[in-house]
């Protein structure tokens, strides 16, 4: 992972935690621990130095932060065939939808996941 970089946080570049949860950043002028965010699907409110670190009297923790990768949503869709799942990852929801109604798979699903882009 890439380390954390301030310049780019504040800019508005990906940020994750070491154990890769995204995080929304809230603030960067708090008192004590100055960086204020929220991890993306959580209502919980963490703060960190202006390093990233979370917690100054550990050595690593899984909250520090790190820069992340740009992300781009893409669908998965799943079907059951001959006792296993089918995995099928598409660029858009109307492919995997297309998918379904040309092969008749009438118990499929589609997920919309975020997957890292290599920049």
């Amino acid at each position: 992972m890439k380390p954390f970089n301030l310049a780019e946080a504040k800019a508005g570049a990906p940020v994750v935690t070491r154990d890769g949860h995204a995080v929304k950043l809230l603030s960067f002028e708090a008192t004590g621990q100055p960086i204020v965010g929220q991890l993306v699907g959580s209502n919980a409110i963490y703060t960190w130095a202006l390093d990233g670190v979370y917690l100054k009297s550990r050595n690593q923790d899984i909250c520090d932060l790190f820069m992340g990768e740009p992300a781009t949503k893409k669908y998965v869709l799943l079907y059951p065939m001959h006792g296993h799942v089918i995995t099928v990852l598409h660029d858009s929801r109307e492919s995997a939808e297309a998918m379904i109604k040309l092969n008749h798979l009438n118990s499929a699903s589609i997920y919309d996941i975020l997957v890292p882009v290599n920049t």
